[in-house]
């Protein structure tokens, strides 16, 4: 499965909260690939995606 994260941004939610709920909100590795997709440049930067668009 593929999925396609709309609105990716940097991906700050990857360093913030309890542990419990970045497991939640990280797919990478869950699924095939994850899918950036940002109207802002710093998708690039996000770690939570496979590729950024």
């Amino acid at each position: 499965m593929m999925v396609a994260d709309y609105g990716a941004g940097r991906g700050s939610g990857s360093k913030e909260g309890a542990a419990f709920k970045r497991e939640l909100r990280t797919l990478k590795g869950k699924v095939r690939k994850v899918i950036g997709l940002d109207v802002g440049p710093a998708v690039v930067e996000n770690p939570l995606v496979d590729e950024a668009l």
